[in-house]
């Protein structure tokens, strides 16, 4: 079943394509899944016992950066588009949440050792090596981006709520964009660097879906719904915004839709009784 947010009936044409997981296959285990921006052509790349998360394109479309369980501890692995040549990156206690730099070279990822110790921003090299850590406080720092021309990233910081921080990718100037209560999560900026759409649940329900700059002045919604969102990702033109949204705490509910940038025209992609979730368009 989905969610009721649009009375939209017309389809696009467009036949990019959206990387996102679900449990379809297995309850309650999440492979990767590809679909045309259009919702044809569903289908799954991964098939296997432990859950992917957190999936990312590289910047050619050609390899898939997620988290799995693996073997009991969440890593880092790559996989060909089409879902072969699976290679685990990182070998630490908890490592989650990658995504690549914008000249393929990087990757971004938070980990955390093993007890009470906080997720903090790394970055290694696309094969493994070299891992940096980036951020320099001890709160929980998670869920980082690249800006477009890599020369920031964008990311969660925990205390007392949480909320959008940004950093040269050098560890110098870290600054908050946003300073409101609730949780503001899950930054993606737009193709152009100009803006960031992220979540918040800064009006008292469920998270909504938010743009402003990049220096995060003029933050507005632009979905008011029951329904909670989360995880936006451009379209490659910066005219479209997927995210995931369903019935807070019922996740078979969640379904994977497309709006325009200002929140007008939301369209259901996905249809069924799985959790689908965490889309991200393709470059």
């Amino acid at each position: 079943t989905t969610v009721a947010e649009s009375t939209t009936t017309t389809i696009s044409p467009d036949k990019s394509q959206i990387l996102y997981i679900s449990d379809r296959g297995t309850p309650g285990v999440y492979q990767l899944w590809i679909t045309n921006a259009d919702g044809t052509d569903a289908h799954a790349i991964t098939n296997g016992p432990f859950s992917h998360f957190h999936p990312a394109w590289s910047p050619d479309g050609s390899k898939i950066v997620f988290s799995s369980e693996g073997d009991g501890h969440e890593g880092i692995f790559v996989v060909n588009a089409d879902g072969t040549g699976e290679v685990r990156l990182t070998s630490g206690a908890y490592d989650q949440s990658p995504s690549w730099s914008p000249d393929g070279s990087k990757i971004i990822y938070d980990a955390k050792g093993s007890g009470p110790v906080p997720f903090l921003i790394w970055v290694m090299n696309a094969d493994g090596t070299n891992p940096v850590r980036l951020t320099p406080r001890d709160n929980d720092e998670y869920n980082a981006a690249f800006s477009p021309d890599g020369s920031k990233v964008a990311f969660t910081v925990q205390g007392g709520g949480t909320n959008i921080w940004v950093i040269n990718t050098d560890g110098t100037n870290m600054m908050a964009l946003t300073d409101a209560a609730g949780e503001n999560d899950y930054a993606a900026w737009s193709p152009d660097g100009t803006k960031i759409a992220f979540t918040s649940t800064r009006d008292g329900g469920p998270a909504q879906i938010y743009v402003m700059n990049a220096d995060g002045t003029e933050q507005a919604a632009i979905t008011s719904d029951a329904t909670f969102h989360a995880y936006p990702s451009w379209s490659p033109d910066g005219r479209r915004i997927a995210y995931d949204a369903g019935e807070q705490y019922n996740y078979s509910t969640f379904e994977i839709w497309t709006m325009n940038a200002d929140g007008t025209d939301q369209l259901a992609i996905t249809a069924d009784t799985a959790d689908d979730g965490v889309p991200v368009w393709m470059p």
